[in-house]
Formats: structure tokens, sequence, C-alpha cells
């Protein structure tokens, strides 16, 4: 069933009453008389009365409980896909070259997320590994100087003769969050979840916490490992914005990801989440994974017994619901703002195995904070036991913990064996 924008304004007030996160409600289009004879050609209509898929589509979408998108931009390519939940069935949407919206019913959403694989790739390895958790003025000042720092590296491979800067300073940390660069990671951060910019105070308050947490330096320099990342994102390939959203009743949760990718091993997640912004490296496949779950409304918030990730190798994401103000739902091709829900509901977080955790990934039961099979991060929420004492075993080179026999995991501290 494709629809235009104008058609779909012709159908909704037939409709009824309409779901906030159903296109119909959300569309940009405007009735200009010719609706009814180009609904004619199409099928969707037939003597005035619905026909085809129009039949089963129609009254599902009017009524959708959960909306999702992914909107992948390159340097010269864009990708959107959206697919809306209604009674328990899976409605996908997808922009067509005439700029109509295709609607289709679909068993899963393997299919809709596989063309993403030309941007993300498949890989499972990245080669930086950063896991951090700030508020969004902090994330806006890391991102600020691990962005000095690839200008940086981008005039010294363009041939430079400056010396390469290993640290920076707070009037140039200001001037970078002042700009808007549109290959500059922390205006894409600031751009996708409308982030404030931190005026002087706040960006010093921020620059102490990083100082605090052992990521920057008080001489201006990042810690190791962010700078490693900073060169490693000299130029970055992609942006994927992915979105959930679930209605229950009057209660509108939002889920939000940020993905900025360079090359086919390196991406950055950004995931925003109650005031913090969590942000983390994954890999090619591991993305993929979640573009198909968010699409097949799987495994997107801290909800119980997510299905496997696509690599055990790869710690599974929790999207976190989003705090308020709610963002516009996803609705192809256009949209307009979605009414400001009365609150923003948490899903609760499963709860842990006795006497241990159970690791979602795969099932293995555990005491530690990382699994000892496959080394997922324990969830959040659950509670590990006191680990038993190992006598005579061998123990982690990294943290000292003591590792159980045939375990490839240090339960400690996520080392591998």
């Amino acid at each position: 069933m494709k629809l235009s924008n104008n058609e779909m304004k012709f159908l909704a007030p037939a409709l009824g009453e309409l779901s906030v996160l159903s296109p119909f409600a959300t569309t940009g289009g405007e009735v200009t008389g010719g609706e009814s004879e180009t609904l004619a050609k199409k099928g969707v209509l037939a003597g005035g009365q619905y026909s085809g898929d129009a039949l089963v589509l129609l009254p599902l979408l009017a009524k959708a409980e959960k909306a999702a998108c992914v909107n992948l931009r390159s340097r010269l390519f864009r990708m959107e896909r959206y697919t809306y939940l209604c009674g328990g069935r899976l409605i996908a949407a997808v922009s067509t070259e005439d700029d109509d919206a295709e609607f289709m019913e679909i068993g899963d959403a393997e299919d809709l997320a596989f063309p993403y694989i030309s941007f993300v790739g498949a890989s499972d390895i990245f080669t930086s590994s950063v896991r951090m958790e700030l508020s969004p003025a902090e994330m806006l000042v890391l991102t600020a100087i691990i962005d000095l720092y690839r200008k940086d590296g981008l005039l010294k491979y363009a041939g430079s003769d400056q010396a390469m800067k290993s640290s920076f300073s707070r009037g140039e940390i200001l001037s970078e969050i002042a700009g808007d660069y549109p290959n500059g990671i922390a205006s894409v951060l600031r751009r996708n979840l409308n982030i404030p910019r931190p005026d002087e105070s706040e960006t010093e308050a921020a620059v102490k916490t990083l100082v605090s947490k052992g990521i920057f330096s008080e001489p201006g320099e990042l810690a190791f490992e962010y700078e490693y990342l900073a060169r490693l994102f000299l130029s970055f390939e992609f942006e994927a914005k992915i979105d959930r959203y679930d209605l229950d009743g009057d209660t509108l949760t939002v889920a939000q990801m940020l993905c900025v990718g360079a090359g086919l091993r390196e991406i950055l997640a950004f995931l925003w989440g109650e005031g913090k912004i969590t942000v983390m490296t994954i890999s090619g496949r591991h993305l993929l994974g979640i573009i198909r779950d968010t699409l097949g409304f799987g495994r997107i918030g801290p909800s119980s017994a997510p299905p496997p990730p696509v690599s055990a190798q790869t710690p599974p994401v929790v999207m976190q619901p989003a705090p308020a103000p709610v963002p516009q739902p996803a609705a192809p091709p256009a949209s307009v703002t979605v009414p400001k829900p009365a609150s923003i509901s948490r899903p609760p977080v499963s709860a842990a195995t006795a006497g241990g955790w159970t690791c979602p990934a795969c099932g293995e039961i555990n005491t530690g904070k990382f699994c000892k099979k496959d080394g997922t991060p324990r969830p959040e929420g659950s509670t590990a036991a006191p680990a038993p004492a190992q006598g005579g075993g061998k123990h982690c080179p990294a943290c000292g913990s003591a590792i159980p026999a045939g375990a490839k995991f240090c339960k400690g501290c996520g080392a591998k064996m």
C-alpha cells in the first residue's frame, strides 16, 4: 500500500481517533482535492470503500502502539526505515522514489535491517575500547576536546609543519563548543539529541568532572584511550539516529541512540536516558543487531530476557528511556511534534537469578561483574552474589580476581583470558 502525505491527510478523518504514534496523526500533508482519484488508481479505495491491503493496514496503523525509526546518513546517501507495532502485528514503511510511503506487513525486521550492512559492515572487531556515563554538558565538552584532537590530526595529515598538539586550553575548548562543524562529533551529538551548549561556568565544571574521572588532565591532555579514539576518528563515514516510541495509555516512553562510524570497525554509540549519556565503542555487527531489534521491537529497553545478541563477543546495548521533552515520532515521510506526555515510564529491570545473575547473551549464571563465558557486562539492576573463594587456581593479570577453571573472561573486570 503506497500513500503520499496528502493522501494520508485525506484518509485521516475517516480513521476515527488516532494514536499519537500513528503516521496519519503526524503527517504534514495537505488535502488538494484529487486524493480520491489517486487513491482509486492505487487500489486503496474502490467505490468509496477501502480495498486490498488498505482493508487491513489502515485500521491497524490508526491505533499504533509502538513506533521505531532508523535514520542513517552518509556524505552521499540517506536511508530511513520506519516500523509500527499495531495489535501485535508488525508494519513497515519505506520511502519510495516518488516520495510515497510504502506500507507492508512483515514477520520480522531481518530483511528491513539488512541493507544497513553496506554502511556499518558486519565486523565483530572494534579497535578502541571506551565506555563512560556523563551528563549532557560533560559529554559535549568531552566530544569537543576529541574534535580538537581530530582537527589537529587532520592538519598534520594534510602536511602541516605544526607539531601535533597533545593539550588544549579552556579557550580552545569553549571556541570548539561554540562552533557548528558538519564533521564535528560534538555538533552531531548536539544536533541529534537537542543538547544546549554549556556556558563558560558549565564548561569549567564539566572539565573538572572529566579530570576527576581520569579522562582529562589539568594540563589539557586527554587520557590515552580517548586520545587514541580521537586519532581513529579523523573523519567519520556515517551517523545513525535510532529511536523507539512505546505508548502505554497516556504514557509515552522514548528510547534514543546516536551512532557515529569511522570505517567499518570504529563506531561510537551514544545512549541517552534519565539525564545522562553513555558513550561506548561497539562493532558493526553489533550495530546491525541493534537496528534489527529496534525495527522489530525486540531488545531496546531495560526489559526482561532480550533476544541473543548478534555477536557473543560484543556486550548487548540497552537503550534507556529518554527524559522529556518528547521528540517527534517517526512518521514517513514528514512529521509533526508529539504532545508532551504526562510522564515518562521506565520498564522494570528483570530480576536476578537466585545466587547470581543470568547472562542475557548466553544464559550462563554468574556472580561477578562480567560473564565468565562471553564477557558480557552484568545488566544494570542485577545483583551479583559474592564470588566463592578459588584456591590454587589462576588469577586475572589485569585485576587479580580468581579465575574459575574453564572461564574465558574475568568475572571481575571482563578481561579475556
